[in-house]
Formats: C-alpha cells, structure tokens, sequence
C-alpha cells in the first residue's frame, strides 16, 4: 500500500504551474462510458502517465506513454470504471494536469 505516494501525486502544493497547457489538453467525451480521448499538443518528446482517481482519491487507473510532436492523442480504455465522478491526472515530465471527468453508464 502506497498511501504516501498516492497524497504526494494528487497534493496541488506541489503542481508545476502551466497556464499555457489547461488549452493543450483535452479529455471527451465527458460524460464517458467505455473509452475516453485525450488530446494534446505543444509538447516536446516526453513520457506522460495518465491516472484516474475517485472521489475517495484512490487510483483507479494508471497509464505510461510515450509523446513527441508527432504524438496528439491518446485512448484509454475505461469500461472497468462504474458510473460516478472521477480526476483525471497527466504527469507529464513532473507537470501535473487535472481534468473532472463523469463516467456514465
């Protein structure tokens, strides 16, 4: 159990601040049911991790993947999650991304 890292990951103190990047990522449909696309543009060659946390801010789903310029989109497959509110989070190389997403079933 990883209670540490997990308060660490979704602790908003420690955000890096991007206000360029709210307009570069882009999560829909929202409301999802089975898949959720997130695009995004305007970043170099990096790694990124999706997470999705509930509302109790346990991780629910965790994703690695590769960008570079040629990279814009992403399709997570979230039909293991149940109707309700989550946050999605992109660590991209340590700038952390929130987004509100509703599953509906």
């Amino acid at each position: 159990h990883n209670e540490n890292s997990l308060s660490k990951s979704i602790d908003q103190s420690n955000q890096t601040k991007r206000p360029d990047v709210e307009e570069e990522f882009l999560v829909y449909p929202n409301p999802a049911s089975d898949q959720l696309n997130i695009n995004y543009s305007g970043f170099q060659e990096s790694s990124v991790t999706f997470s999705i946390y509930d509302v109790s801010g346990k991780e629910v789903f965790i994703l690695n993947n590769n960008i570079n310029s040629n990279t814009t989109s992403s399709s997570l497959n979230i039909s293991s999650l149940s109707s309700g509110s989550y946050t999605i989070v992109a660590d991209i190389n340590g700038t952390l991304i929130r987004k509100r997403l509703v599953v509906s079933k």
